[in-house]
């Protein structure tokens, strides 16, 4: 936990609490790992090659598109989110976003869960045109 990248605006993942705790859990855990079986002293540390590729790779999103307004979601499918990062720079990161997006409907269900907001029913049409564009 020593040296958290920072990704301006925003921060790094690895600043917010809930990923401290984590990180936490596996010190903690690796601490006991000579009284762990080897299978699962191996599964921690694929834990933690996990953890730190999902937290580089949301700052690596924030990095690129988080001065653009978009946001990292648990909705989002991360080995595509991989090849949108792994864009030269943020117009193109931006434009493999929107694709990403389009394909095979992935817009359609975050739309409907909008509904159960008042203030966005009226916007829901802005966006399904938005989007035929």
């Amino acid at each position: 936990m020593a040296d958290i990248p920072q990704v301006s605006p925003y921060g790094s993942a690895r600043a917010l609490p809930s990923v401290q705790e984590m990180e936490q859990q596996i010190a903690a855990f690796k601490l006991l790992g000579i009284l762990l079986p080897k299978e699962q002293r191996n599964q921690l540390k694929e834990l933690e090659r996990e953890h730190k590729r999902i937290t580089g790779l949301v700052d690596s999103f924030y990095g690129l598109l988080g001065r653009r307004n978009w946001v990292f979601t648990g909705d989002l499918n991360l080995p595509e989110i991989e090849h949108i990062v792994d864009a030269d720079d943020a117009e193109s990161a931006e434009a493999r976003l929107i694709g990403y997006y389009k394909e095979d409907g992935r817009i359609a269900f975050p739309l409907r869960r909008l509904h159960r907001f008042d203030a966005m029913r009226p916007r829901i049409d802005l966006l399904q045109k938005a989007l035929a564009d």
